[in-house]
Order: C-alpha cells, then sequence, then structure tokens
C-alpha cells in the first residue's frame, strides 16, 4: 500500500505502491508506471506494455499466470491477485477482497501501533526484545524472497505491502524512541540516572548482570520442560492444619503459576499442525504464529542465567490459537464426512473444549490460595515431584 511519509521527507511528489509479490507501481499525477518483478513494464503514457520473464501482455493490462495465482496489472496501477482462496485487488488507497475493504492508512496506523506497543513491552520486561526478532525476521525473510525467487513472484508476499526499509527504520526508530521516554522519571529524580551517559551504562551493567549471573533456585527449570508444564512455580504455600501429619485435615493453601496442562499439552500436537497448514497452504497468518511462537521461545536454550517457566507465558497465547486452528480445521474435515464422523467430532471437539473448562476450575483453588484439605490438594499434583 501507499507510504507517504518518505516520499514527504525526500521530497519527492510520487507515491509508491508496494504490491505483495514484490511488484510495485509509481504515481505522480497522472503518470502511472508499474514494474513487475520478472522485468515487465507498463506505463500509462505508453499503449504496449513490456512484457516480462513470466507477465505477458493481454491488452492494456499485463497477465502472469501461475500453478498458485492469477497475477493482473492494470494502467491505473492497481494490481487483481486471484488464487483457488479467493480474490484481492491492490491499489493505492487500499485492499479489497470481496466485500471487505482495508484503507491503506489503516496499515500505517498498525505499524505505529506494533511499534509502540514493542517499546512498551521491552521497557517493561527486558525479554520483549525478542519481539524484535520475530519482526526483523518476518521483514528479512520477505526482502530475501526476492532474491531466492530469481524474477518469479513472491507469492510469501508482503501482506500489507508497507516498504521493508521503512517498517524496518519504523519498528527500530519508534520502539527505541518509546523505550527511552520510559526512563524520564528517573532524569528527573537525580538519582542514579542523571544524563544520556548514566542510562547506557546502565543498559550494560542490567546486560552483564544477566549475562554474569550464577544463581540456583528450587523452581527454576530448563527451556525443554516449559511446553510440558514441568515446572511451575509456587508463589505461596502454607499449611493451617495443627496436625500435619493428618493428610485429610484441613486446610492447605497454594499459588502455583501452574498453566492449564490440557491447553498446554495439546499444543505439541497444534503447534505442528499450523506449522505443516503454513507450508501446505503458503498461509501467512499461521505462519506468523508459528514463527512468533519459536522465536520467543528458543532463544532461551543459550541463555546464560537461570530461567523459569513464566519466561514460557508469552506463548502461552500462541498455543490457544494453536489448539483453536486445529479444532477449526477437525470441524472442516468432519463436514465433508459422513454423518457419523460429524457426530463423533462435533463430541470430540465439545469434550476437549468441556475438559478445558473443567481443568480451570478444578486447579483454581491451587491457583488462587484457595483452603482446601491437604489430600484435595495432593490430588491437583498430578506430575508428583515436579509440581510440589
Amino acid at each position: 500500500l501507499r507510504v507517504g511519509i518518505a516520499p514527504r521527507l525526500l521530497g519527492g511528489r510520487a507515491t509508491e505502491v508496494a504490491f505483495p509479490d514484490g511488484s510495485r507501481a509509481v504515481l505522480l499525477g497522472d503518470d502511472v508506471t508499474v514494474e513487475t518483478v520478472d522485468g515487465g513494464l507498463l506505463e500509462s503514457r505508453v499503449k504496449t506494455p513490456k512484457r516480462g520473464a513470466l507477465c505477458q501482455a493481454r491488452g492494456a493490462t499485463l497477465v502472469t499466470e501461475l500453478p498458485e495465482a492469477s497475477l493482473t496489472y492494470a494502467r491505473d496501477g492497481s494490481l487483481t491477485y486471484e488464487t483457488p482462496a479467493g480474490t484481492a485487488r491492490y491499489d493505492a488507497q487500499g485492499i479489497t477482497v470481496g466485500a471487505l475493504r482495508q484503507q491503506s492508512r489503516h496499515a500505517h496506523h498498525w505499524l505505529i501501533a506494533f511499534t509502540v506497543l514493542l517499546g512498551l513491552l521491552v521497557s517493561s520486561k527486558w525479554y520483549g526484545v525478542m519481539g524484535f526478532g520475530v519482526s526483523f525476521t518476518v521483514l528479512i525473510a520477505l526482502a530475501l524472497q526476492r532474491w531466492f525467487a530469481a524474477g518469479r513472484p513472491a507469492l510469501w508476499g508482503n501482506p500489507r505491502g508497507i516498504r521493508i526499509d521503512v517498517a524496518l527504520v519504523a519498528i527500530a526508530f519508534i520502539a527505541a524512541t518509546v523505550y527511552t521516554l520510559s526512563w524520564v522519571p528517573d532524569f528527573f529524580r537525580q538519582i542514579e540516572i542523571k544524563n544520556l551517559s548514566d542510562l547506557i551504562y546502565r543498559q550494560y551493567s542490567m546486560f552483564h548482570y544477566h549475562d554474569t549471573l550464577k544463581a540456583t533456585h528450587p523452581y527454576q527449570s530448563r527451556w525443554w520442560k516449559w511446553p510440558l508444564d514441568l515446572r511451575p512455580i509456587a508463589y505461596y504455600y502454607h499449611d493451617f492444619r495443627t496436625n500435619p501429619s493428618n493428610s485429610a485435615a484441613c486446610c492447605v493453601a497454594e499459588i502455583l503459576s501452574l498453566p492449564n496442562p490440557l491447553i498446554l499439552w495439546a499444543g505439541l500436537i497444534t503447534v505442528p499442525i499450523v506449522g505443516y497448514l503454513a507450508w501446505i497452504r503458503r498461509n501467512k497468518g499461521y505462519t506468523l504464529i508459528v514463527l512468533a511462537y519459536l522465536l520467543q521461545w528458543l532463544p532461551w536454550m543459550a541463555s546464560p542465567r537461570i530461567t523459569f517457566e513464566y519466561h514460557y507465558y508469552v506463548d502461552i497465547p500462541l498455543v490457544c490459537i494453536c489448539n483453536a486452528v486445529a479444532l477449526q480445521e477437525w470441524w472442516r474435515w468432519a463436514r465433508t464426512s459422513t454423518q457419523s464422523v460429524r457426530w463423533v467430532s462435533a463430541a470430540g471437539i465439545a469434550a476437549y473444549v468441556a475438559a478445558v473448562g473443567w481443568a480451570f476450575v478444578y486447579f483454581y483453588p491451587i491457583l488462587a490460595a484457595v483452603k482446601i484439605p491437604y489430600d484435595a490438594w495432593l490430588s491437583r499434583m498430578w506430575l508428583g515431584r515436579f509440581w510440589i
């Protein structure tokens, strides 16, 4: 979609439209120039389009026919993208998919909102910096498509059409600005942070602390244990029994940071399923979910300091999404099968959803320090010594 900031800063009057296949259109007044990735050229002032290695002239348009999609470039600076899943039209004002219309300015708003939130995330917890890894990996992968595609349209595409260089600068600059502004109160207090040099040194000292930390903890947990829900942290435990040897007496209370095991254990299956669907369908949304999941989890393999299961909690919403996608795919498949298969599938899906709800109710006492008999508490320690 249209990028208006860079041309204004650079003093130009042209509007560039970046298409998801890597092609582009440049609009300057009534003049329109469309350049395809395979060398095709379509100019509003030139009657005959220049064909590319793949695209062919068809009347006043350029058309690229691929097994996966059909792309039609028009003289008004638009691209019509047709696939078996549907048709989308890209132009300088937005994207049209069926009856839905997404304005180009919304992409800018989402980019700004994302980078502001990313800066706030890093300001509140340093390991939010992994969000930069997700962002840069996606943008770099999109850029590298031009090299690996060798003149072919990049079917993974740039889904919002934002220029990659502009997006990189926006993410780095806006997020860094927000992070720096979070230190403003320290500048006013003038205690430990008095100037910019102090602020820079504080970043070094924090990194040095975590990089050289040598410590142990009874609830520390290695990265590979987190998806298995093996070592949740007990933040509070109190035994109210006058006679601790009486296991039936009341009561004990605990706050255990235990994610719903029926959600996490299902994720061991559903996350790979969504990854598989992302690949075979070239689904950008599924790809982003799995990529964010991996890049917020696997870097902890190299952590120089002790780690805890709560470092994995940023991935739990993504696991929930993968579970929902897998259930949705199950039902879509069932709807094309026999009635008995549909009934069995509906019962299975309903049973899983009910079981997740039941697990929340069942474990709630040990999540919220509700006093329960010791036997009731012990019965909830499903994995024995791993949870105690």
